[in-house]
């Protein structure tokens, strides 16, 4: 992907209401409702999702994902060093969406994120604790 692209995708993933960062507690208590399995699966396919990543500060991410089960994409630090992965997606019955992913390099990772939506912003959280951090995502149909 261009710089220009990522840069355009990381501009909309900061948009929007001002709740880029925070913890699920606060974004529950401005009415924003998690959603559900059959909706999300429906929201995932055949989208690409950007937005800042949890565990690389500074880092944005950009995931294309489609209705067969597969995605790809990958992680571009602060620094501009880029990691591609690609694996498998799913969501169980209690809304809870994971991935399986390696990367280029072999290096085997995965992760599990609950979904939510407030007026037309989405917000990703590691658990639905409501404490738990809480990061923007944007939705874009491929």
């Amino acid at each position: 992907m261009s710089a220009r692209k990522w840069m355009a995708a990381l501009a909309l993933a900061c948009s929007g209401p001002t709740m880029a960062q925070g913890n699920l507690g606060e974004l529950l208590d401005m009415g924003a409702k998690q959603i559900q399995k059959d909706e999300l699966v429906s929201l995932l396919s055949g989208l690409t999702m950007s937005g800042e990543s949890f565990t690389n500060q500074g880092g944005t991410i950009r995931f294309g994902y489609k209705a067969d089960g597969t995605v790809s994409g990958g992680l571009r630090t602060a620094d501009g060093r880029e990691f591609p992965s690609t694996g498998t997606w799913k969501v169980d019955d209690s809304g809870k969406f994971c991935r399986e992913m390696i990367r280029a390099n072999g290096a085997r990772w995965g992760d599990c994120r609950y979904f939510f939506k407030l007026s037309d912003a989405y917000y990703a959280a590691e658990t639905n604790d409501r404490g738990t951090k809480i990061e923007k995502r944007v939705f874009e149909k491929k």
